[in-house]
């Protein structure tokens, strides 16, 4: 399946800057006494403008007399809690006119803003009356200038379900994709402090307490009442069981049938891969989509990180170097040594065998890839790359100035994530060199396709025809299985990890090992 043109990015992890990190692993406590909660929830909202905002006088509707490092956007109780998520007060018609606000958002690159407030709410608060939309500013003026809006209506003091704070992360997660995004509430304190904190749990994965400490590293007094505290930590426990990809490798889990497992990812998915992705695991069409590319038939998940490559400049770049990748005096990647000892390999599961599934390969080499090369003919296929690199940097400069048009069904001219024999062989051994013997090499990976021989193209078919048909993996093959089952339960930087895995043998055992634990 190709990208689509109008998906949108993945904004990555969050980078988080702690002023204080000393605060991590302790107990967040409440702003307020119980008594002084229950009050807040049971005043009217008119009242408690008066008794607790300052009512006329509230310095968080007026914009006045605060410290320079106090707002990021002048005229505004603001701070920015990461490089791209603003915590603000709410703004005001009064402060677009008077202090540029919206030319304030645009030198700052805001392209979204969230409002959390409920239309009436705080009507009393400030110097300034309420625009006819319901709160103290037009969005319209904002939008007229190509910056989104957002209106999510929630309680002041109160706490969302969990299952509407998901939507609005998801939501939160496609404005960032834009650019950066600003968040209000009244303050910018309670609801805008619980939102960032989930958001930071639903997309860097830490913990409920950590998002607790973090936003109020970033903006004091946020997250104010006990029961916002402990949303944000149900919050966390409620998408665990949503991001568990092998239940086996995580503890107490059983088996499930396909419907539950896409239940459960359609939780966290949303946007262009939720439509994708509805009838198909994410793991299935990761790993399938790889052995298309490694047997020379696909290219859907190189286009993808070539895209995000692109048009993310934060994405990180998937790089030409293959670490533990030994070299000989020719400079040559050294041949992949076959293993000597049947004793080092390691039987799969006898579930697979129970199953029905044949293996029919046994008396095959061990590996068909560019291992059944010989020594001399894998030399010449490098050497006739070498030979071909002026030609071919030519031929792609040709293309950057338009003289060639791009072929949507080739993509030859640029091999990088793996779509090649030799990238194979590489990928493979970048796994199997030894620890005390490899060291870190950097390989030109410009081969041009039509080096290729039809028998070498064959035989990457062959190679991942063997791998999912093998009987027998070596015990390092293993390890890195779950390495990557591992890494996939806990962080979604593990999905670029596993979209670039070179070995059929490991992509294979991780296709079969996840199929196993269905009903």
């Amino acid at each position: 399946m190709e990208p689509d043109p109008d998906e949108q990015l993945h904004p990555g992890e969050e980078d988080l800057a702690w002023f204080d990190d000393s605060v991590k692993g302790k107990k967040p406590k409440g702003l307020y006494s119980n008594a002084s909660e229950k009050a807040r929830g049971l005043i009217s909202t008119e009242r408690q403008c008066s008794m607790f905002c300052g009512g006329k006088k509230c310095k968080y509707c007026s914009g006045e007399g605060w410290e320079p490092d106090e707002y990021a956007i002048k005229g505004l109780y603001s701070h920015w809690v990461t490089d791209k998520i603003l915590a603000m007060a709410r703004p005001s018609n009064y402060g677009i006119q008077n202090h540029r606000l919206v030319d304030q958002f645009k030198e700052q690159g805001i392209k979204s803003i969230i409002n959390l407030q409920i239309a009436g709410e705080h009507g009393d608060c400030g110097p300034h009356k309420l625009d006819p939309s319901g709160f103290l500013y037009n969005p319209q003026a904002f939008m007229e200038q190509g910056v989104f809006f957002y209106n999510f209506g929630w309680p002041d003091y109160g706490v969302a379900s969990l299952s509407t704070i998901l939507d609005m992360v998801k939501v939160m997660q496609f404005a960032l994709t834009e650019g950066k995004v600003a968040i209000h509430c009244h303050a910018g304190r309670g609801r805008t402090g619980v939102i960032i904190a989930c958001y930071l749990v639903f997309t860097n994965r830490i913990s409920g307490t950590e998002a607790i400490h973090y936003v109020r590293d970033k903006r004091p007094q946020s997250i104010q009442t006990r029961q916002q505290m402990q949303v944000i930590q149900e919050f966390e426990q409620y998408l665990q069981p949503f991001r568990i990809v092998f239940p086996h490798r995580h503890g107490g889990s059983h088996e499930f049938t396909l419907q539950q497992f896409l239940n459960r990812q359609r939780h966290v998915l949303h946007g262009y891969e939720a439509r994708r992705l509805k009838f198909v695991p994410k793991i299935i069409y990761t790993v399938c989509e790889r052995l298309l590319e490694l047997a020379k038939k696909g290219s859907s998940l190189q286009r993808q990180l070539e895209k995000r490559q692109k048009d993310s400049p934060t994405f990180p770049h998937v790089s030409k170097t293959f670490s533990n990748l030994s070299q000989n005096s020719n400079g040559l990647p050294a041949p992949i040594q076959q293993s000597a000892s049947k004793d080092s390999i390691a039987t799969v599961t006898s579930k697979r065998k129970k199953a029905g599934l044949k293996f029919s390969l046994k008396n095959r080499m061990k590996s068909i890839s560019m291992e059944d090369l010989a020594d001399d003919k894998f030399k010449s296929v490098i050497n006739s790359a070498s030979d071909a690199k002026i030609e071919n940097n030519s031929i792609s400069s040709s293309n950057s100035s338009g003289a060639i048009n791009d072929n949507d069904d080739d993509d030859d001219n640029s091999i990088v994530f793996g779509n090649s024999v030799t990238d194979l062989r590489m990928g493979q051994y970048s796994c199997r060199a030894s620890d005390t013997t490899s060291q870190s090499g950097t390989v030109d990976m410009s081969i041009n396709h039509s080096i290729m021989t039809a028998d070498m193209a064959e035989d990457c078919v062959q190679a991942v025809a063997y791998a999912l048909s093998a009987d027998k993996i070596e015990p390092y093959e293993v390890e890195r299985a779950k390495q990557h089952e591992d890494a996939l339960n806990t962080s979604d930087s593990a999905w670029l990890t596993l979209a670039t895995e070179g070995d059929t043998h490991v992509l294979s055992l991780l296709l079969w090992d996840w199929l196993d634990q269905l009903k």
